[in-house]
């Protein structure tokens, strides 16, 4: 969705077009503003599947080393059942719904 953006503004600045080059900017700028608090939101919630803080993504901020130990934290599976922040997701023991769980009377 954003590549048609950049590759505009590519095209823009090779034909040395400023109106294209403009839109080009503008609809990508809007984009990666519109997908950033989403993006930010989804790595937070992947990091604790794994039992990490959200604050472990600044370590994407260390050269070289820090994106690619990012890279496999995402990719690893979240813990088993529970820890410090909820109960698994995938875990199939656990009703997905609340009319799926067992009420109990008093």
């Amino acid at each position: 969705m954003i590549i048609p953006f950049y590759i505009l503004a590519m095209v823009g600045i090779s034909s040395d077009s400023s109106s294209l080059i403009i839109f080009g900017v503008i609809g990508y700028a809007l984009i990666a503003l519109a997908t950033i608090v989403p993006s930010l939101a989804a790595v937070a919630r992947r990091l604790h599947d794994i039992n990490k803080s959200g604050w472990y993504y600044f370590i994407a901020l260390i050269p070289f080393i820090g994106g690619i130990i990012l890279l496999v934290w995402l990719f690893t599976h979240g813990n088993r059942l529970e820890n410090n922040y909820g109960t698994d997701p995938k875990n199939i023991n656990e009703p997905e719904f609340d009319f799926e769980q067992t009420q109990t009377t008093n």
